[in-house]
């Protein structure tokens, strides 16, 4: 018997977007890759990682939707290295693919999911991930 969320892993389905965010994807957003996880615990638990293509305007909603701070010098390249295994262990490919000084990295400071950003600096794409655990 399950709890109350069905358990699963989805990667790359469309209804990602969805099962994070609860609404429909804005038809201005394009996910490059998504990955959700969640468990069969009665509680919500869950974790999840997008890459988004470069989109100034939903990187802005995240960033007025959050309370993130900037994370620089050993710290940045720690929380990558960090969030590239994903709570569930796993670590998909294209998550985080680059040398860990390639990306701006954000942390939320009062999120209850522990929302991370990373910026590619090379070509303004994006990695957000988060969990509940």
């Amino acid at each position: 018997m399950f709890g109350c969320h069905y358990p699963g892993t989805w990667e790359d389905d469309p209804g990602n977007w969805k099962r994070v965010y609860g609404s429909s994807k804005p038809d201005d957003v394009v996910v490059l890759h998504s990955y959700y996880w969640r468990s069969s615990h009665w509680s919500l638990e869950f974790c999840y990682a997008f890459q988004f293509q470069a989109n100034e305007k939903l990187r802005e909603g995240f960033f007025k939707a959050n309370t993130p701070k900037r994370v620089e010098g050993k710290s940045a390249r720690a929380e990558v290295e960090n969030r590239r295994r994903l709570f569930t262990g796993d670590s998909p490919a294209w998550l985080l693919p680059k040398d860990a000084d390639r990306y701006e990295v954000w942390e939320d400071q009062g999120s209850g999911d522990s929302f991370r950003m990373f910026i590619d600096t090379d070509n303004g794409d994006f990695f957000v991930t988060g969990e509940q655990i």
